[in-house]
């Protein structure tokens, strides 16, 4: 072999060298957040980086107490991960209690073939230590003048037959969705023994419904003035005014000192359902723990509520799906529609055409549903909620309501239904005669029969548009939590 020969040879091979380091610099994943090794505690932050970072994705696992170490979490540029370590489930038991976690990220190419990964292994703690909180704390909700703080609200609801019919599973999509919120609080006055004054600026708040358009909370934008005793009570000023519902989801405080376990009974307000009016309802009360939340020292206080057989009206939005019209009024017939009456060479539909003729109707076996600005259900609905309560800053700073209901709906209130257009008439022989000649459908309709029952005309089989009946009343289930946040 040549000199030439073997340089040329040790270049190539020194070439695919380069080549294969510079692919497992591609294959390169790292988390850059929290360091290996780290103590963490509430809201976590987790980021991560892969070279070349504008293709693909991160695949984020958690694996420790209580996990199931599937992957649950997939996101891009920036590849970042909000762990909220204090969330609880619907009985309201901590998801992730306390102890050594390992945070596994793996990366991705747009294909979906594996790139590389890295882990990182943290010690979770939002427990306070024995010795970091007193044996006893009096709850008491301290305002001082000029503190401002920030909310914010996220709810989420699934829905499920518990029959299933086409007519109601798109009613009862209608109540699931999302609801998002935001608002600030300031104190205008000390609380000093007596109730505060304190301002709630409605910034913004909607919900997006299942088959609805986003609909803007009530009141969203709005200001509110309102007093707050000691015990969180929640008033008025004046007679008139309203109350800022989902900044006042609180519940009353005890009136003694409280360790852990201990328990009472109190007045507490929820919004059961999303888009439904705020309820009083009474809570049982226990004191669970001490744990840090949001960077305070916190009570941790699990309560549980329900009531049966109530009554709730829900803010629907704009149905996405509107009932199709009519387009005319069937029961009358003395004045001619162009749409129905008119000769083959006004208004011919294709031949062989069976669907309905009215302008509006829906097909044969199809479903429309019409929301309504305001529904109507029936529940009976149990809930838990986990607050958390700043004893050093003497306000509620986290809570999350976790309900489950039974409803009844009655789907009159919904319109639409299951229709069937009756078939084509431009087939039939009458229709194809002289209209108004002897023996015409318009001279029959002037005939006293005729016009007494205006449907019963030779070649006329009934009326345009069928309503299928369906049962009036349905159940339904509905799983729905709200996590209240301030800052």
């Amino acid at each position: 072999m040549s000199s030439g020969h073997a340089f040329s040879c040790r270049f190539v091979l020194l070439s695919l060298v380069i080549l294969c380091a510079t692919s497992l610099g591609l294959a390169q994943v790292e988390i850059t957040a929290p360091a290996n090794g780290e103590t963490v505690r509430g809201q976590i932050n987790v980021t991560g980086t892969k070279t070349d970072p504008a293709h693909g994705w991160i695949s984020y696992k958690l694996e420790g107490p209580g996990q199931s170490g599937d992957f649950t979490t997939a996101v891009v540029q920036p590849f970042r991960l909000v762990w909220d370590s204090v969330s609880a489930d619907d009985s309201g038991k901590r998801r992730f209690p306390d102890g050594e976690y390992t945070i596994t990220a793996v990366g991705h190419l747009p294909s979906g073939q594996k790139l590389g990964q890295a882990s990182v292994r943290v010690t979770l703690k939002n427990d306070l230590d024995s010795d970091a909180h007193p044996a006893t704390v009096t709850l008491v909700a301290d305002y001082k003048r000029g503190r401002e703080l920030t909310g914010e609200a996220i709810g989420r609801a699934r829905t499920k037959l518990i029959e299933h019919d086409d007519f109601h599973a798109k009613v009862i999509d209608l109540y699931g969705g999302l609801l998002e919120a935001q608002w600030r609080e300031r104190a205008m006055s000390n609380s000093a023994g007596v109730s505060a004054i304190v301002r709630f600026y409605f910034d913004k708040g909607y919900t997006i419904l299942q088959g609805s358009m986003p609909s803007n909370l009530p009141r969203a934008g709005d200001i509110f003035t309102l007093n707050i005793d000691s015990r969180a009570k929640v008033s008025t000023r004046r007679k008139d005014d309203k109350i800022f519902e989902l900044g006042t989801l609180d519940l009353q405080l005890p009136d003694q000192a409280v360790r852990r376990g201990s328990t009472w009974k109190s007045s507490m307000h929820v919004i059961p359902l999303l888009g439904a009016d705020r309820r009083t309802v009474t809570g049982n009360h226990r004191v669970d723990g001490f744990q840090w939340v949001a960077g305070r020292k916190c009570v941790r206080i699990v309560s549980t509520y329900s009531e049966n057989d109530v009554e709730l009206k829900v803010q629907m939005g704009q149905s996405a799906t509107p009932q199709a019209g009519m387009g005319m009024d069937m029961g009358m017939l003395e004045i001619p529609d162009l749409a129905f009456f008119a000769p083959p060479d006004l208004a011919m539909p294709p031949p062989g055409d069976m669907g309905p003729i009215v302008e509006g109707a829906t097909p044969a076996s199809t479903v429309s549903v019409s929301a309504p600005v305001t529904s109507t259900v029936t529940s009976s609905y149990t809930g838990t909620r986990v607050s958390y309560f700043a004893y050093e800053m003497s306000q509620f700073v986290r809570s999350e309501d976790f309900v489950s209901h039974k409803l009844t709906i009655d789907s009159s209130q919904f319109g639409g239904g299951a229709q069937r257009g009756m078939g084509g008439m431009w087939d039939d022989p009458m229709m194809m005669g002289d209209m108004y000649g002897p023996g015409g459908i318009m001279h029959q309709l002037t005939e006293p029969d005729a016009e007494d029952h205006p449907w019963e005309v030779p070649g006329m089989p009934g009326p345009q548009q069928q309503q299928i009946e369906v049962k009036k009343e349905f159940e339904a289930t509905a799983q729905v939590s709200m996590v209240v946040n301030r800052r």
